[in-house]
Formats: structure tokens, C-alpha cells, sequence
């Protein structure tokens, strides 16, 4: 899992700062956060598909 979360960290920090300049914004919290909105989507579903993928390794090791 600590892989996932590194995976999402690198996408999320290429997309800051390939368009952290172009947002025209009064805060650095409001431009990180419009940026960060375009990312979720991309991000959520690499968390849930890979969890997905480890799920059933997970449960027969459990057994």
C-alpha cells in the first residue's frame, strides 16, 4: 500500500508543478486545491483499482 501512495504523491506533484504557474489564483492554497481537482479522479481510481487487485492475495493470505 505504500506503494499506492507514493504512485498518487508522484502524480499529484508532476501535475503541481506543470501547471502551478498557469493558474491565476489570490492564494497558494487555492491554486493547489483547483489543481489537485483535476487529479482526484486519477488518483482514487488508481488507489481503488490496485487495493482491488491485492484484495483476494490478501484475504487467502488471511485464511
Amino acid at each position: 500500500m505504500a506503494g499506492v501512495v507514493i504512485n498518487d504523491a508522484i502524480i499529484m506533484l508532476n501535475k503541481l508543478e506543470a501547471e502551478y504557474s498557469q493558474y491565476i489564483a489570490s492564494s497558494i492554497n487555492e491554486k493547489v486545491a483547483r489543481i489537485a481537482q483535476t487529479r482526484l479522479k486519477a488518483v482514487i481510481l488508481t488507489t481503488l483499482t490496485t487495493v482491488a487487485g491485492v484484495l483476494p492475495t490478501a484475504w487467502h493470505y488471511r485464511l
